[in-house]
């Protein structure tokens, strides 16, 4: 039973947990002894819920949300809810409001928060949250592209998110301390860093051996040492590691916090400060970077591109297209009639009526003879774009037109073009060619 496990929980009467196997939620008490086993329907669906005063457990069965009285034995309906994929995740603000992950027929996932009191709705979310509260502040973690955002505050009041420095990292609330540890995990080395809520400053820093994953983060109190609890895939397994942020103080003067931005109120200071630089790399390398909603103006008719309003994001995906276009050969790209057009978007989704691919991370096309090339943000970022590119080449090969002469060779795995001083290499990936008489 690890802590990020939804059904464990400590409380002053001890540990409460659900024990899959035997469908039973597990009673100790602080010493650690086994006092009882409450077995559960067996229309459950998902994991059990239990009130901190172990009097309740709330669990869904296909098309309710129930609530169990371990003092009465009564079993009696919450809500009517029916979705193909639904369970209890959280109980929040002194046990009166349940949080219940939904995933719709077509995958779409929701959060909706219900009164434990009456089972009526609170709210809804078109997103699957992990929430937690401490006193009068609350702690929000939401997938949102391939950033988890970090959201924070008070109610009433506007909330803050903390932006760590790589939009990679993954973050887990310490809400007693008001900090907010977050883990980068590379190849190479996982990095840890500690920002402090209240100033948005990153306050400490340090770098693990490669191979160990974080899985859950807690404060240990006596101490003020923070606890990771993780995985090494070297030695094959589980990990604790204790954290002195205090011998790991660095100086770091940007404040990582701000506003909580939204794609119809975005920052659009930082927003501007990426188009700027995108103008920079375009009057270097000599393309067309696309961005925010100019990446949607021009799209094929069988994708659908998603905006990218998160200035973190952008700014990644920038550092890395930077990178890129700084490989290759000066004045590669002055062989085309027209610049290359670069859009640089959150996510690429085929439409299921054109028998497309149901996302890429890279897509090529030709408009009116502009060359485009559509790059889905995250970490294949770079050989999407390499595979694209190479596409845009073979399809139209630099200044080529069709009265210049081309020599193909064919190989097993290979095509080659070979025209004037210049020669341009297909691979193919899997599968083979066929002879077409």
């Amino acid at each position: 039973i690890e802590p990020e496990e939804t059904s464990f929980q400590i409380s002053s009467n001890g540990i409460t947990y659900y024990d899959p196997g035997n469908r039973e939620v597990v009673f100790l008490d602080n010493d650690l002894k086994e006092v009882r086993r409450l077995g559960m329907s067996g229309s459950m669906v998902g994991k059990p819920i239990l009130s901190a005063n172990r009097m309740q457990v709330y669990y869904c069965t296909a098309d309710a949300v129930r609530v169990f009285d371990t003092s009465t034995g009564l079993d009696k309906l919450l809500k009517t809810i029916s979705y193909p994929n639904q369970s209890v995740e959280d109980i929040l603000l002194n046990d009166t409001v349940l949080r219940c992950s939904l995933v719709d027929e077509w995958g779409e996932r929701y959060s909706i928060f219900l009164s434990v009191e009456n089972g009526q709705m609170v709210s809804e979310i078109l997103s699957d949250i992990q929430v937690s509260t401490y006193e009068d502040t609350f702690y929000v973690k939401r997938p949102e592209g391939i950033q988890q955002l970090l959201i924070y505050g008070r109610e009433g009041e506007d909330p803050f998110m903390i932006t760590p420095a790589s939009p990679f990292a993954s973050g887990w609330f310490l809400e007693s301390a008001k900090t907010l540890i977050t883990a980068e995990v590379a190849e190479q080395s996982t990095c840890l860093d500690a920002y402090d809520l209240e100033t948005g400053l990153r306050l400490s820093g340090v770098e693990l051996p490669g191979g160990i994953t974080p899985r859950c983060v807690e404060l240990r109190p006596d101490t003020g040492n923070v606890l990771v609890m993780g995985y090494d895939k070297m030695a094959e397994a589980p990990v604790i590691l204790s954290w002195n942020r205090a011998a790991d103080a660095v100086t770091d003067e940007q404040v990582y916090s701000g506003p909580r931005y939204t794609a119809e109120d975005p920052d659009v200071i930082g927003l501007e400060a990426c188009a700027i630089r995108a103008k920079e790399m375009e009057e270097t390398y000599g393309v067309n970077i696309l961005l925010a909603e100019d990446a949607l103006v021009m799209q094929p008719w069988d994708y659908t591109f998603e905006l990218e309003y998160q200035t973190s994001v952008v700014r990644q995906q920038l550092e890395v297209l930077d990178r890129v276009l700084s490989q290759f050969p000066e004045g590669i790209l002055d062989g085309f009639q027209q610049k290359v057009n670069i859009s640089l978007v959150r996510s690429i989704r085929g439409k299921a009526q054109s028998g497309s691919l149901e996302s890429a991370q890279g897509l090529q096309f030709w408009d009116y003879g502009f060359p485009y090339v559509a790059l889905a943000a995250g970490d294949t970022l770079e050989g999407a774009f390499y595979h694209e590119f190479f596409h845009i080449m073979d399809s139209k090969i630099l200044s080529g037109d069709a009265d210049k002469d081309v020599t193909i060779y064919f190989t097993d795995k290979h095509i080659v073009f070979e025209f004037d001083n210049t020669t341009v290499v297909s691979r193919l990936i899997e599968g083979e060619y066929f002879k077409i008489d």
